[in-house]
């Protein structure tokens, strides 16, 4: 029997929230990461088509949040000035509020790759997009 559809199961960022370092980022406006396959392509005399093999993977993101404070210059400063990453988790949760269901994703190794100093506009509140790398991933929770 098929599963009717029922849109209040649709997934809302109303009900996300982010974590960095074990703290929420109470300030979050949005969490975005993808991870990228990195292949080789395999041709071989003979056959016409062109195939692909696993090399590895990385992961990319972007955290976006009003600004409240100076944390993340701290923390990135002192990544950039003395080259020693501080070992960052970020873990990425939602809700589905019909069933209760949680979906939560944690991103390993992370390192922040650009550092915010000044983004000031008269009449606007500050943000923050913090671009960032990691290493590896692991689905906490699905839905």
């Amino acid at each position: 029997m098929a599963i009717k559809f029922n849109p209040n199961n649709i997934l809302h960022g109303n009900d996300g929230e982010a974590w960095l370092g074990g703290d929420q980022v109470m300030t979050a406006i949005s969490l975005e990461a993808k991870v990228t396959i990195d292949t080789d392509t395999i041709e071989v005399l003979g056959d016409p088509g062109s195939y692909s093999r696993f090399n590895g993977h990385s992961g990319t993101g972007t955290l976006t949040r009003y600004k409240t404070d100076s944390s993340y210059i701290k923390l990135s400063t002192e990544y950039a000035k003395t080259g020693v990453a501080p070992d960052m988790t970020i873990i990425s949760s939602v809700k589905q509020p019909t069933t209760g269901k949680v979906e939560r994703i944690a991103l390993k190794y992370v390192t922040f790759t650009e550092i915010p100093l000044i983004d000031i506009e008269k009449k606007t509140s500050v943000q923050e997009e913090i671009p960032f790398n990691f290493g590896d991933f692991e689905v906490l929770e699905s839905i």
